[in-house]
């Protein structure tokens, strides 16, 4: 149980507007996946990636939007370790993305990867869209465009 605090508590420490990337472990990811209990959306990106970049705005957008203000917006950077944290923080700052956002310490994909699906292939971006409530658990590789996006989110709310 203090596990699952202490999960929470960095996930909700963050502020808005924050450039400030924390690192972050794949069992504190599992632990947040099996105890939300709210509806929680993880992207899985990086600085490299042009796809990731694309989507990042609307990430950003739904993380604003009143209509998904019960929702949880988390981003993953899978970057390599000299990027962290200052790169990751600089680049967020620039695209002026301010979700929570954090850097995966493991940096084994067969071992993180089927933690989060077994159907991940290892593309990115991925994103788990989490619903326990309603036992719903979603994953998807590739780009979102806006509509897709908001249109996936509401189809777990």
């Amino acid at each position: 149980m203090k596990k699952v605090i202490y999960v929470l508590a960095i996930f909700l420490s963050h502020n808005a507007f924050a450039q400030q990337t924390s690192t972050i472990n794949i069992k504190q990811i599992d632990s947040l996946i099996k105890n939300s209990k709210t509806p929680v959306v993880i992207n899985f990106w990086a600085t490299f990636c042009e796809p990731c970049i694309k989507e990042l705005p609307y990430f950003q957008h739904n993380y604003k939007a009143k209509l998904f203000s019960n929702v949880s917006f988390y981003l993953v950077s899978i970057d390599v370790k000299s990027e962290y944290p200052k790169a990751i923080d600089k680049f967020l700052k620039r695209k002026k993305i301010g979700l929570p956002s954090f850097w995966l310490s493991d940096n084994n994909p067969n071992y993180f990867m089927p933690i989060i699906s077994p159907n991940w292939g290892g593309s990115i971006p991925a994103t788990l869209f989490i619903n326990n409530q309603k036992g719903i658990k979603y994953f998807e590789e590739g780009m979102f465009y806006k509509k897709e996006l908001e249109a996936k989110i509401k189809s777990v709310l």
